[in-house]
C-alpha cells in the first residue's frame, strides 16, 4: 500500500490540537507529525503526568488519526546554538528561563531526553529535530576558511549530543535530523562529512525537508539516493524558484514578495519532481510517513493543506513486491 500521508502540526501551532485533528481528518490526512509545542504536545507532560499521552491518542483516534513521527525542533537548535540573540522571542519560556547559555542548553537537552521517553509511550520510533548551526553566515563564504570552522563545529556538536544519543540509543528512538539550509546538514557533501563525525552512529539519521533541498540546487531524489539507509524521515514541502538576473536564491524580502528569487508552494503547485521523489523512496525501500508541512503566502492555507493531501494521494502508489517476493 502507499505511505502514510501525515500533516506537520508545526505550521499550525496555533490551532489545538483537537481542532486540528478534526480538520487534517478531513482534509484526507492519516496521521500528524506532532511538533513540540504548548498547543499540542509537551514532552515533560507525556513523562510526569498520568493519562496525558493516552487522552490525546484517543483524540487522534476519534478523527481516525495517528502519529507517525514526533519532532522536537527547537530544543534540538538550541542545544546546539544556545541562547542566541536569533530565540530570544522564539523560544518558549521553559526551555528560555532566564536565559542563561548553560541553563538553556540544559533544559534543550532534558526536553530532547523527555521527549525521546515520550516518543515510545507514543508508539513512534523517530524523533524529527533541527541539528542548529553554530557557524556564523560569514563562515559559509570564506574561502580558507570554511572547511576548517565546519569540521570543528561538527566535533563540538557530537561532544554537546553525545549524553543525548546514547540515552536515544538506550530507548530504541532513532533521531531524524532536519535536511535545510541554516542547519548542520543541507547537501550530500556536508552530510556525509557529518555523518562520519558521529561515527556513522545507527540511531542518527536524516529527515529530508524535499523543497529546502531543491531551492537552494539540490536534487531530493539524488539525495534519497546516496543515503538509502539513513532517511528516517521525509518532510513534503514544494517551492518555485524565479531568478531573474536581478535576483538570487539569498533574499531580504518578505515570503510572497514576487520580487523574491524563490517562494514555498503549496506541495504540487511548485517545481519539485515528486515522481521521481517517490519512485526514489520506492527504490530504498522508505516506508515511513510522507509529512506535509505546508506552506505558501499566496494560498488559502487550509484549500492548500486539502489540495496537497489530494496531490499526494494521486501520486504517491504501493510498490510491485520485487524479485522473490510473492505477488
Amino acid at each position: 500500500m502507499a505511505r502514510t500521508l501525515a500533516l506537520y502540526s508545526g505550521n499550525w501551532s496555533e490551532v489545538s490540537l483537537q481542532d486540528l485533528a478534526q480538520r487534517a481528518s478531513e482534509w484526507g490526512y492519516q496521521a500528524l507529525e506532532l511538533e513540540c509545542v504548548d498547543e499540542h504536545f509537551v514532552p515533560r507532560r507525556a513523562v510526569e503526568e498520568e493519562g496525558y499521552v493516552q487522552e490525546l491518542l484517543q483524540t487522534l483516534e476519534t478523527c481516525e488519526l495517528r502519529v507517525a513521527a514526533l519532532s522536537c525542533e527547537t530544543a534540538g537548535a538550541l542545544l546546539t546554538e544556545g541562547p542566541t540573540a536569533s530565540w530570544y522571542h522564539r523560544a518558549p519560556p521553559r526551555l528560555w528561563g532566564d536565559g542563561s547559555a548553560d541553563g538553556v542548553r540544559q533544559r534543550a537537552a532534558t526536553e530532547l531526553l523527555h521527549a525521546a521517553q515520550a516518543a515510545v509511550r507514543l508508539g513512534v520510533s523517530v524523533l524529527v529535530t533541527a541539528s542548529g548551526c553554530p557557524i556564523p553566515v560569514s563562515g559559509f563564504f570564506s574561502r580558507r576558511d570554511c572547511l576548517p570552522l565546519y569540521r570543528s563545529a561538527t566535533k563540538t556538536w557530537a561532544e554537546l549530543w553525545s549524553p543525548v544519543l546514547d540515552e536515544f540509543a538506550s530507548h530504541g528512538v532513532r533521531l531524524a535530523l532536519l535536511v535545510q539550509p541554516g542547519q548542520m546538514i543541507w547537501e550530500s557533501f556536508s552530510a556525509d562529512l557529518f555523518l562520519e563525525t558521529l561515527g556513522w552512529r545507527t540511531e542518527v539519521g536524516l529527515a529530508v525537508d524535499v523543497g529546502a533541498l531543491y531551492w537552494h540546487g539540490a536534487d531530493p531524489a539524488q539525495f534519497v539516493r546516496r543515503f538509502a539507509d539513513r532517511i528516517f524521515h521525509v518532510r513534503i514541502t514544494d517551492v518555485a524558484v524565479q531568478l531573474t538576473g536581478n535576483n538570487s536564491v539569498l533574499s531580504p524580502l518578505p515570503e510572497g514578495d514576487p520580487r523574491r528569487g524563490w517562494q514555498w508552494r503549496s506541495p504540487g503547485r511548485g517545481q519539485v519532481d515528486f515522481e521521481a521523489l517517490l519512485r526514489a523512496l520506492h527504490d530504498i525501500g522508505y516506508d515511513g510517513p510522507l509529512s506535509v508541512a505546508w506552506c505558501d503566502e499566496i494560498m488559502e492555507r487550509e484549500f492548500g493543506a486539502a489540495d496537497a493531501s489530494q496531490f499526494l494521494r494521486r501520486l504517491d502508489f504501493p510498490a510491485r513486491p520485487r524479485l522473490g517476493e510473492s505477488y
